[in-house]
């Protein structure tokens, strides 16, 4: 390598750092001007350009000339917006860094290189450009989308199976296989070098909603575009492919434009996406994106074999709360912050990313004091917070408990453990061990045989009643969901209903529920049986669905059940952030006839401008209150809940009652129900219905 004349420490430009060890080119450039500065540049490259060139060339022309030209055809179009000045400005004007790896062919051999931007703190008008070799492992190209440009075709007919390898193969290397069992075969072992998947519908062997299924389930293969082939204009199919995950679908018989054009246009899209929306450094704190924390950790892990490191993971406990109380400019210094007090991203032998939200992960070389000095670090970052009472959490995972396996998976376990102990008072920092392991192995199960529970009615509803302590009669149930396994066994609610939360199949459940409370009292009603109000609970993750009203008011109208005695249950924490969509929705189903109840008050970390904004009837008070009320204090939280229920004008439900001075005390304070094993534990079906039969007045 060569300097320029410039006088330039390379080292000094620390935003260019993983370009160092081999920089071809670097240049800064005026982007008022479209001025380039050549700082650096190698002997190669000195050639390529030519000596005249280097004093006088403009960015958008020598782009064009040097390198978009050059470039194999595949990597163009999201290396063209590259030329544009305004492009540039605004990819920067939102993050410090951004790259773009591309490809040029010589002697039919490819060369792999990466263009990096960076923003010149000092002059905002400039950046810094500059252009290293890397290899094919190292490439971005091949992490993000296939550089085989293979496409796996699903297809038992063997007929349009050859009619659409006749119309792909002169673009693309195509596989064709009967069936999707064999398509998931051949993605267990070409994963990284499929782009894109055609599947028919009707396949004798795992057909392609199977497949779909499938797909969606293994995050590996989640991000690969799937083309439907049809012959069917069955809206329905084509709604539940797009809810599985198809793309785009194709019909019978084949228009090689059409089907040609679809493909392209998938495939550009995803390589579109992609590369272009790869950043290396998160913006605000600095640390490494989650991407590229997972890279260069496990190129760590990878390169040391011999060694064993520390993974941690750590989160700001209700971060939201904290984001609403405080606003999103000194929560977003809490993260900074948080950052700073512990080792930066590349500082020493750790480096740090910001996995999502508040969660941080690092890596450390494991040696006899790297636990003891991170909890340390854990201990004076909440002692010296900002912010008064903020709680910082983290999961710790060495790898010499099981090293062959990724980085991502590490993690996992490092999150896991922290989530044991997420709502611990006493503890704040946990190591994963075989313990969790099994708890991992579980869940892991659990997530296998869940679609399979609902297909064969594995989960059932049962009720706890609700007793109308005005009335002396019952006054309603709530719908609880218990799992019996032909595999497991009976399951309480806390092994599957956490990871349900997490991985969203709650939602799933929480429909099937409240479709089976109202076949249920459909059935009572059509039998003349005395019927109470039923409450059914709702996810926070049920309101993504901006369907969500329609669905329920369909779901519930199809019964002819009146709407008031179904009521939906929302979560006390569930309102702890502000969210448009959440509070529109339980407004809707408020204003269409359904009763909304407040769950678990006193649990949650709701502000009462927060629980003011949303249309509740009822308020359910947790029983952590009851547990640790005072009835002789002027300072009761109980008795506060029940004035503060009285001023909303909400009814009120006790929750967890199980002595008679219990319901004394809530019954002296003007509660309307109660709830709890004093009357009544949660029943089956049939026991229910026995228990009203009982239990109503003639």
């Amino acid at each position: 390598m060569k300097n320029t004349d410039k006088n330039l420490n390379i080292n000094n430009i620390e935003a260019l750092w993983s370009l160092n060890s081999n920089l071809q080119l670097l240049t800064k450039l005026n982007l008022l001007n479209d001025k380039v500065d050549f700082l650096y540049v190698t002997d190669m490259f000195r050639k390529y350009i030519g000596e005249e060139n280097l004093d006088n060339m403009k960015w958008t022309s020598g782009f064009n000339k040097y390198i978009y030209s050059k470039s194999i055809e595949n990597d163009k179009k999201t290396l063209r917006p590259l030329s544009e000045l305004d492009f540039i400005q605004s990819r920067l004007s939102n993050n410090a860094y951004f790259s773009n790896d591309f490809r040029i062919m010589i002697n039919d051999a490819e060369y792999y290189y990466r263009l990096k931007f960076t923003r010149d703190e000092s002059d905002k008008d400039s950046t810094y450009i500059g252009i290293s070799s890397i290899t094919k492992e190292e490439s971005l190209l091949q992490n993000y989308y296939g550089i085989g440009r293979k496409i796996l075709i699903a297809e038992d007919n063997e007929l349009n199976r050859e009619m659409l390898c006749a119309i792909l193969e002169d673009d693309y290397d195509v596989i064709a296989v009967e069936n999707g069992e064999e398509a998931i075969d051949i993605l267990k072992e070409q994963i990284e070098d499929i782009a894109l998947i055609i599947t028919d519908l009707e396949m004798s062997v795992m057909d392609g909603y199977e497949l779909l299924r499938n797909l969606r389930k293994n995050p590996e293969y989640s991000n690969t575009p799937v083309i439907v082939a049809t012959a069917s204009d069955d809206e329905e199919a084509e709604i539940m492919c797009l809810e599985l995950g198809a793309s785009d679908f194709i019909r019978k018989p084949y228009n090689n434009k059409v089907v040609l054009q679809r493909v392209r246009n998938l495939i550009s899209l995803r390589e579109s996406t992609a590369t272009l929306n790869v950043v290396e450094k998160d913006q605000l704190t600095g640390a490494y994106t989650k991407e590229f924390f997972y890279r260069y950790a496990q190129n760590i892990l990878d390169s040391n074999p011999d060694k064993h490191y520390l993974i941690a993971v750590s989160d700001i406990v209700n971060f939201k709360m904290i984001n609403e109380q405080y606003g999103k400019e000194q929560s977003d210094s809490l993260l900074q912050y948080e950052l700073g007090c512990g080792n930066g991203s590349g500082r020493g032998n750790t480096i740090t990313g910001r996995l999502e939200g508040s969660v941080l992960a690092s890596i450390t070389q494991l040696n006899e004091k790297s636990l003891e000095h991170s909890i340390k670090v854990i201990e004076d970052i909440i002692e010296n917070s900002p912010i008064p009472s903020m709680r910082l959490k983290s999961g710790y995972y060495i790898t010499d408990l099981e090293r062959d396996i990724t980085i991502e998976q590490m993690c996992d376990r490092a999150m896991l453990a922290l989530d044991s102990i997420r709502e611990s008072y006493d503890e704040d920092a946990v190591v994963y061990d075989e313990k969790m392991g099994k708890t991992l192995m579980m869940q892991q199960q659990i997530q296998d045989e869940m679609e399979n529970a609902i297909a064969e009615k594995q989960f059932k509803v049962f009720y706890q009643p609700k007793w109308n302590i005005r009335e002396d009669e019952p006054g309603g149930a709530e719908a609880l969901v218990r799992w019996i396994s032909p595999k497991f066994g009976f399951m309480s609610p806390g092994l599957f209903i956490p990871l349900f939360e997490r991985n969203g199949f709650v939602r799933v459940v929480d429909e099937y529920i409240l479709n089976e409370v109202c076949i249920h009292l459909s059935k009572w009603i059509e039998e003349g049986r005395k019927v109470v109000p039923i409450s059914v609970n709702l996810s926070r993750k049920d309101f993504v669905d901006d369907k969500l009203t329609e669905k329920i008011i369909n779901m519930v109208d199809s019964y002819n059940i009146p709407r008031d005695l179904i009521h939906l249950e929302i979560t006390e924490s569930s309102l702890s952030s502000s969210d448009d969509i959440l509070e529109r929705s339980i407004k809707e189903l408020h204003d269409s006839g359904f009763k909304i109840e407040l769950d678990d008050f006193g649990s949650g970390y709701s502000s009462l401008s927060s629980l003011n904004q949303f249309e509740l009837d009822v308020m359910k008070i947790d029983k952590s209150i009851m547990s640790s009320d005072n009835p002789g204090s002027d300072k009761s939280a109980l008795a506060f809940a029940y004035q503060l229920a009285k001023i909303m004008n909400l009814k009120t439900v006790q929750e967890g009652v199980e002595t008679t001075e219990e319901v004394d005390r809530a019954a002296s304070l003007g509660c309307d129900y109660i709830q709890g094993y004093y009357f009544s534990k949660p029943l089956s079906q049939e026991d229910f219905e026995e228990y009203m039969l009982k239990n109503t007045k003639q």
